[in-house]
């Protein structure tokens, strides 16, 4: 929980740093700055299709891909990507991702932006709520955002759950 908070805490600042700089390259820019718009999003911490958490591309991504390989033709973004999957992780300096494979796959497939990112969160969907009905069995307090940071003061306890009669549905 401690490193958890940690990295939290290491992206809060890195993310107040960055506001920071830009507020100070503006001003310092002949940057009209009564009409400057700043996109919502903060810059990527991490190159799209790479594990920053990760220390080596793992063997069973090494398997999907190979698997891919041999159902795709000659001229495939996944053969191109196996090609260059190690020079790729030396210069992002981080493995290649499932995310990465999956990209590769939806752009042979011939699906746009929005098509392979529905397909890919609703493949992600039943991992995800595998995962919820996991950590519902340890509590809401063994979440490591929640962690020690929600101290109830007057916690009625569980009282059951409700009625849906109680609805009038």
């Amino acid at each position: 929980i401690d490193t958890q908070q940690k990295h939290i805490d290491d992206i809060s600042r890195t993310n107040k740093d960055t506001v920071n700089l830009k507020e100070v390259a503006i001003t310092n820019s002949e940057t009209d700055i009564e009409n400057y718009q700043e996109d919502i999003w903060l810059p990527f911490e991490h190159a799209p299709g790479f594990d920053p958490n990760g220390t080596q591309f793992s063997s069973i991504n090494k398997n999907i891909l190979n698997a891919l390989c041999e159902l795709s033709s000659s001229g495939s973004a996944l053969v191109w990507l196996n090609a260059n999957r190690e020079k790729l992780e030396l210069d992002v300096t981080y493995p290649l991702s499932i995310s990465g494979i999956a990209a590769a796959a939806f752009f042979d497939l011939g699906l746009d932006e929005k098509s392979a990112s529905f397909l890919y969160l609703i493949l992600r969907l039943p991992g995800a709520a595998v995962h919820a009905i996991e950590q519902e069995a340890m509590g809401w307090k063994k979440f490591p955002f929640f962690a020690e940071n929600i101290i109830l003061k007057n916690d009625p306890g569980f009282k059951g759950v409700p009625d849906i009669k109680g609805l009038n549905i």
